[in-house]
This record gives C-alpha cells, structure tokens and sequence, in this order.
C-alpha cells in the first residue's frame, strides 16, 4: 500500500510533486480545498452548511473535514491516496489516525519537503502568471519569457510579495511544522531535499517507494 502524506512550506513544489506521483503510480490525490469547493455545491444540508462557511471565510471544522474524507475514502474502496492540505495540526492529524483505523487503512508514508526560506521567498516574489491562460513561470528561471507562449501579459499574484510570504511562511511554521515532530515520533517521516529540480526530487520520493523502505 502506498497511502502518503506530503509536507511543505508554500512554494516547495508540494502540487508538482503531486502531479507526478499521480500519473507515475497512480496515487489518488485528495485535496482538502477541493472536496470543500465540490461539497459547497451540493443542494443538500451539509452542502449548503459548507458553502456558508466558505463564504464568511470562517474556518472550518475539523470534524467536517473528517467527514467529507471519510465518504472519499469510501469512494476509493481501497485505492491508495496521496493527501494534500490536511492534516495542517497535530489535532487533525490524530483525528485523521482515528478515521484511517477505522477504515482499516494507514499513512504508509510522509514526505517533507525541505527548502530554504531565502530560496522560496525567491520563488514567490519572482513568480509571473499569464492572465489569459494561467501558466506559472519564474523571472529566475533561464530564458525568462516576457510573454507568456499564449501571447498573454505576465503579472504577479498581489500575494506573491516577500511581506505576504513571511505571514504564510510563519502560519506554516506555528501549526503545521509540529506535524514534522509527531510523525517522525511515529516513524513515518522522510525528508527530501526540495532545492533541486522537479526530477532530482520526484527521484529521491521514488527511490524510497520503488525500494519498499520503511524506517525501523
């Protein structure tokens, strides 16, 4: 089985690696957002309930949260899945471990992406999207472009400033970093050395995969 869990600070190249995992081994990504925008929509109570919450900005409850991961591990019957966007505490993740034992499931894996902060402020204040299109590139990457290949201007997202990064980078640091201790208490954690290319990194991910390792 291989059921993961990946861990980053914003920018680390967590959806890359996402992606990639997907296609290479057919791992299902379940990502939080996602399941609340698709939940939001239904015409039931509970769909209803959530699209309020998501409209007041209000945060949402754990125990919703367990809910709609429940009915998508049923969903799954059995399928492996990659899990993006929770748990963000230690308070999540041991609500997590209850609704995995009582799915007869299990975390197999917990990859932490580790990138300097001085590397990924770089990545965000240097990161231009095209604003016809959407496409994602960097004033650091070689041969720039100046315009997107759609022929769409690049502008930056009004978050990506080294002033907002620090705020998420921070929130990252105070609730979601204790995640990195608890689960290696728990020997599921591997760290991965993020500052190199897409490839190098999804190397090092499936090198651990394709062997089987598991810590002692």
């Amino acid at each position: 089985m291989r059921n993961l869990l990946l861990l980053a600070p914003p920018a680390a190249g967590k959806g890359t690696q996402a992606q990639l995992l997907e296609k290479t081994y057919g791992i299902v990504p379940i990502s939080t957002g996602n399941l609340l925008r698709q939940a939001s929509k239904r015409g039931d109570a509970f769909g209803k309930k959530i699209d309020a919450i998501l409209k007041s900005g209000a945060l949402v409850e754990d125990a919703i949260m367990i809910d709609l991961l429940r009915e998508q591990l049923q969903a799954l019957h059995g399928s492996p899945f990659l899990l993006d966007g929770f748990p963000r505490t230690v308070a999540q993740a041991k609500a997590l471990d209850a609704l995995l034992d009582e799915a007869h499931t299990s975390l197999d894996y917990v990859f932490l992406l580790e990138v300097p902060k001085d590397v990924l402020e770089k990545r965000i204040t240097g990161r231009r999207i095209c604003e016809v299109c959407g496409t994602v590139y960097n004033v650091h990457q070689k041969d720039a472009p100046s315009l997107c290949h759609c022929g769409g201007s690049l502008v930056t997202r009004s978050d990506d400033t080294k002033a907002a990064y620090q705020i998420r980078y921070g929130a990252y640091l105070n609730s979601t970093y204790p995640l990195v201790e608890y689960y290696e208490a728990k020997n599921l954690l591997y760290r991965i050395d993020a500052n190199r290319s897409i490839e190098e990194v999804f190397a090092s991910i499936s090198a651990i995969l394709n062997r089987g390792e598991k810590h002692d």
